[in-house]
């Protein structure tokens, strides 16, 4: 009677705190394994001295089912092997499955519901949780008779436990069960588990007590106890480093704003001034490229001139050759001064330069790749490229328009082009 006091007032005690300091918790729950849900799971040889809770390379075989397991017993919805005898069945079966938690501590505690015909061993992540009908180590598994036999109405019923959220652990969480037979002609065998989480102290208190759980004792209500009030300060503790969290989240966003808004800036007027100064240079190339154009031009006509002149000196010479007359000398001073005029006139130079500056590079490019074109050659390739006609190029040239023609084929062919290949077009693109 004593003793039964002395619980009441715990419960009462433990019910007055916590609903003081739970204020402001949230009171949802939710079920991270159902009922009637897919495991793997392993019937076959026992797996004693291996890592089997987490060696997912050794799951890889393992087959699938629908809960719940076992085999002659009620509301099964997959029948597993319990070997080749009757009387000498497997005494383990293992099940294995995984969740994924977030936050651990979103929940004050977890509670685990475990359908088990006879025993059964809980692990997560390979860490033992919870021992049902069973006294044993699982690794020195050598008396089964310490298994209580299970009675009828409890084959079907789902005995409960409660674990704290530092049984878990962030990201992915393995659940493993093993389930013991009490002897090798067991008749049946059964396993079904669902786990809840929850913030309910209602329903937290409700498996602390129940009596069928094997945590009814006054140490488990006080360590209960001790964990609900751990978890209320690491739950404020984690509300406060979220708060401190969104600050600062809120900080580095306006930080981030102000840097974009910087850099778009900063980029814009870059923008404008290139797009400035490439109008700039884009008007003085072309400028420059009209000018020089246009100095091609009057090379051109230079060489016309100086041409026009040349016929006229050839004439004048040709004049007094045949005539020697009182005017002999004057005409000869002429002549002089017009070999002196066009010893001065530097016009193919003129040409070149300001055709480099239109065709940059023109003339050393062509020079390098076919080194065996001569100076007058080179000259005949440049007039070509400016366009100039038969006609044109042989006024230019001194030559007869046929010896143009044979200076384009002796061209084509120090070029290596085919006959196909037309010489104006290839000058052109070049």
């Amino acid at each position: 009677m004593k003793y039964t006091l002395h619980l009441f007032l715990l419960v009462i005690i433990l019910q007055i705190q916590t609903a003081s300091i739970g204020q402001n918790i949230d009171k949802s729950q939710f079920v991270f394994i159902q009922k009637k849900t897919n495991w793997k799971y392993h019937d076959g040889d026992e797996l004693t001295g291996t890592n089997w809770q987490q060696d997912q390379k050794l799951q890889q075989n393992w087959k699938t089912g629908l809960a719940p397991f076992g085999y002659s017993a009620d509301s099964l919805n997959t029948v597993i092997s319990f070997g080749t005898d009757p009387e000498d069945k497997h005494l383990v079966a293992y099940f294995t499955k995984s969740i994924n938690l977030q936050n651990p501590y979103k929940y004050k505690a977890y509670l685990l519901h475990v359908r088990r015909d006879d025993g059964a061993i809980i692990y997560i992540n390979g860490i033992e949780v919870w021992k049902s009908n069973v006294t044993f180590d699982s690794n020195t598994f050598n008396d089964i008779s310490i298994l209580k036999t299970v009675t009828q109405s409890a084959e079907t019923r789902y005995f409960s436990t409660l674990l704290l959220p530092t049984d878990f652990k962030e990201g992915e969480n393995i659940i493993s069960v093993a389930i013991y037979q009490r002897s090798p002609s067991s008749s049946d065998l059964a396993f079904d588990l669902e786990l809840i989480g929850t913030n309910n102290n209602y329903q937290i208190q409700t498996v602390t007590e129940d009596p069928n759980g094997n945590n009814n004792s006054t140490f488990k209500l006080l360590s209960t106890k001790i964990e609900l009030e751990k978890k209320e300060l690491a739950f404020k503790l984690l509300e406060l480093k979220n708060q401190s969290n969104n600050t600062i989240t809120i900080i580095l966003l306006c930080a981030l704003v102000l840097l974009l808004g910087t850099s778009v800036y900063f980029l814009s007027l870059y923008i404008k001034n290139r797009k400035m100064h490439h109008q700039i240079t884009t008007g003085l190339y072309e400028t420059i490229t009209y000018k020089d154009r246009e100095a091609i031009t009057n090379s051109l006509k230079s060489i016309e001139h100086k041409q026009f002149i040349e016929y006229l000196k050839k004439d004048l010479e040709k004049i007094n050759s045949n005539n020697k007359s009182e005017n002999f000398l004057d005409i000869l001073k002429v002549i002089k001064q017009i070999d002196y005029n066009l010893e001065q006139l530097n016009e193919w130079e003129d040409l070149k330069n300001h055709f480099n500056s239109v065709h940059s590079g023109f003339f050393e490019r062509i020079h390098i790749e076919f080194p065996s074109l001569t100076q007058s050659e080179l000259k005949h390739c440049s007039l070509i490229k400016l366009h100039l006609s038969t006609k044109e190029i042989s006024k230019i040239l001194y030559i007869n328009p046929r010896s143009v023609q044979a200076s384009r084929y002796r061209i084509k062919k120090k070029l290596q082009l085919t006959e196909t290949t037309d010489l104006i077009e290839f000058l052109k693109a070049y």
